[in-house]
């Protein structure tokens, strides 16, 4: 079911996504799509700062009970690191 992880999972592809510019889980078939998204961390190809790194790791978390609650606790964690 559509929750508030998943947004914040959401949110987690597009901030990979600018640091980035390509998506964090990729694969050739759809079916390896689907399971790099399940079970494969993303790749840090390029230098983003740890501080940013951990806070787009916690939001693409497998582990929906292990991402932020919401987007606006996503929100708040960002404020500390500034």
């Amino acid at each position: 079911m559509p929750d508030f992880q998943a947004e914040v999972f959401q949110i987690g592809i597009l901030a990979y996504f600018i640091f980035h510019n390509g998506l964090p889980f990729l694969g050739h078939t759809w079916r390896e799509q689907v399971a790099n998204i399940r079970y494969a961390a993303p790749v840090w190809e390029t230098f983003v700062p740890v501080p940013i790194r951990k806070l787009i790791d916690t939001a693409l978390h497998k582990d929906p009970t292990q991402r932020f609650a919401s987007a606006t606790d996503m929100l708040v964690a960002y404020q500390t690191i500034q």
